[in-house]
């Protein structure tokens, strides 16, 4: 999965729907691409339907908030206009329909991979240094009143808190109603890219050089984590069960840290 497209590599107007049919069960090592199951799977059925988005955009990011009885929101880049672009989905992802926010210009920024999330009731997606997107439903987006002076890289929610931040600084941002964001400092000014929580106040976030910092008060102070033992960057960071996943762009690894 690639985390932006451009040119003639764009999405076109499909989108891919997933529906799993029976239960399953795998463990497989931590390893790409030559995992392995170890355990003899149950029966499995995952059926992919192609749907029709609104219109042929570089669609980027989609995520799911629990609202009006769940709505999916998915963001990208006009291709036409470069201008940001939004659809939502009211019917668990069968039909898609247009935002009609009309997007103010960000310089060719849009929505990106990353940088949608939804918590407290709102979707939020950082754009720019200077512009962050809200919105309620799913549907109309506004600009945030107060956005964070840097968060175009990442923004995830966690144990009740909105997290961003954005490469070349040691900025990072928490909130918890994605409106009013309060400045924490990180151990370094560094590319960093990606973090996620564990769900009971620890947070990790990974930089570019390989570095990662490490909170255990939900946020709001930050000291460095160990080193990922990747060649390259990572790009995007999981958490379930006590385990972190990290992957990397153009790297034949994945790594997991408890």
């Amino acid at each position: 999965f690639g985390a932006s497209s451009t040119g003639s590599n764009a999405i076109n107007a499909h989108l891919v729907e997933t529906r799993m049919t029976k239960a399953a069960r795998y463990t497989a090592p931590f390893a790409v691409p030559d995992a392995r199951f170890t355990d003899t799977p149950m029966p499995l059925d995952i059926i992919w339907e192609a749907v029709t988005a609104p219109a042929s955009q570089r669609w980027a990011v989609v995520a799911f908030g629990d609202v009006d009885g769940g709505v999916f929101a998915a963001g990208g880049v006009d291709q036409a206009t470069g201008l940001p672009c939004a659809m939502y989905s009211l019917d668990r992802g069968a039909t898609w329909l247009s935002s009609p926010t009309t997007f103010p210009s960000t310089g060719g920024a849009g929505f990106s991979a990353g940088n949608l999330a939804f918590g407290a009731g709102l979707f939020v997606a950082p754009v720019t240094f200077t512009q962050m997107f809200v919105s309620s439903d799913g549907i109309s987006w506004s600009l945030a009143p107060t956005p964070p002076a840097y968060s175009s890289t990442c923004i995830y929610f966690d144990n009740d808190t909105f997290v961003t931040f954005s490469t070349n600084t040691n900025k990072l941002y928490t909130s918890q109603d994605g409106l009013v964001w309060t400045e924490r400092t990180l151990p370094s000014s560094t590319t960093w890219a990606c973090g996620a929580g564990n769900g009971a106040g620890v947070h990790v976030v990974a930089a570019g050089d390989r570095s990662t910092a490490v909170s255990v008060d939900n946020g709001v102070t930050w000291s460095a984590g160990g080193l990922l033992p990747f060649g390259v960057a990572p790009n995007f960071m999981a958490c379930a069960n006590g385990v972190w996943i990290v992957t990397a762009l153009a790297s034949t690894q994945t790594i997991s840290y408890s």
